[in-house]
């Protein structure tokens, strides 16, 4: 995956969401646990900034190390693998996608996903 790293000024992130129009989009902080790949790693907690029903923008975490990187999300008994698909240095900000067929997410937050 020959993606980089966003450290361009703040329009990017601007240009970044507004790609994101027209797609089932909810705008929630929800507490999430995320651990890496490797052993040895600590789990850290981070927060939403956006759900979809296959990806999430969180705000980043010093495990967060580059694009194509595979990490675990954990919400309350719910886990699932996701795959770094963007980071903005200049936001603290990632984004991942879940390379699973169940979401992770609570069925009121599905629910309002599917409206």
């Amino acid at each position: 995956m020959a993606a980089a790293i966003t450290t361009a000024p703040s329009g990017s992130l601007a240009q970044f969401l507004n790609t994101r129009r027209g797609e089932d989009v909810i705008h929630v902080a929800i507490p999430v646990k995320l651990s890496g790949d490797a052993r040895g790693l600590a789990p850290e907690w981070t927060c939403t900034y956006e759900v979809t029903p296959k990806d999430v923008r969180l705000n980043r975490t010093p495990s967060v190390k580059s694009v194509g990187q595979e990490i675990w999300l954990q919400r309350n008994n719910r886990r699932a693998k996701f795959r770094i698909t963007w980071i903005n240095e200049e936001e603290a900000q990632f984004r991942a996608q879940c390379m699973e067929d169940r979401p992770i997410w609570d069925d009121d937050v599905m629910g309002r996903l599917r409206r």
